[in-house]
């Protein structure tokens, strides 16, 4: 549904064309191609390791969630583009909270099941899976390219200003 309202990803939007049935139809494609990649990979999408694996997602979504607000609104905040400081300004946190986790969860569908699968199976098998570090090797090399293309993509390319190297870094 969340495909069918907004693309919110600039590569999604432009590969369907602004059409939502594309974009329904493309995500669908994405999230099960991105879930037999995982199985593939030996990459686990259900919780494991834990005895509350709820607890241990909040847990990380708050320490994600001040980490950001800490990063954007102390460490980065000189550099920040003007109209994504002026969207903060103009929106209630509502409106925010709302747009981030419909967002946030197309993102982790494209670039982390998606992306970060793919990534992470192609090189295990280009690995051969020699021994276990080669495969946490992998899904580490996986993960950084993953979340560097989503960055480019959607972060990057959209800038009108120069890359700065506090941006990079950002």
């Amino acid at each position: 549904m969340i495909a069918a309202v907004n693309p919110f990803d600039v590569a999604f939007a432009r590969l369907t064309l602004g059409s939502s049935t594309l974009r329904v139809g493309l995500f669908a494609f994405l999230a099960s191609s991105g879930a037999l990649f995982a199985a593939r990979a030996d990459l686990e999408l259900q919780p494991h390791g834990t005895r509350h694996p709820i607890l241990v997602g909040l847990a990380a979504a708050l320490f994600v969630a001040l980490a950001i607000a800490l990063i954007d609104g102390v460490l980065f905040r000189n550099f920040l583009p003007a109209p994504y400081v002026e969207f903060f300004r103009s929106t209630t946190l509502g409106q925010r909270l709302t747009y981030f986790m419909l967002r946030a969860f197309n993102e982790n569908v494209f670039y982390r099941l998606f992306v970060f699968s793919a990534l992470t199976f192609v090189i295990n098998k280009a690995w051969r899976k020699k021994s276990d570090a080669s495969a946490r090797g992998g899904v580490w090399i996986a993960m950084v390219i993953a979340q560097t293309i989503n960055i480019w993509l959607n972060v990057v390319a959209l800038s009108n200003e120069p890359v700065s190297l506090e941006m990079l870094a950002y």
